[in-house]
């Protein structure tokens, strides 16, 4: 997942900001599962990148 962010043009900082936010507490889930969900949630487009551009 992160791979494919870097590729779609985010800059390195970003995708890190979202993976290095504290963990909830209580943890109710896996740390992957917790991570994976927060680069889901931001597979969006890149910050500099036409939207709709495959």
């Amino acid at each position: 997942m992160a791979s494919g962010l870097f590729a779609a043009g985010w800059p390195v900082l970003l995708p890190w900001e979202v993976i290095a936010r504290p963990l909830p507490d209580p943890l109710r889930r896996t740390v992957g599962a917790v991570i994976s969900g927060r680069l889901k949630a931001a597979a969006m487009p890149a910050p500099d990148s036409a939207a709709g551009t495959a």
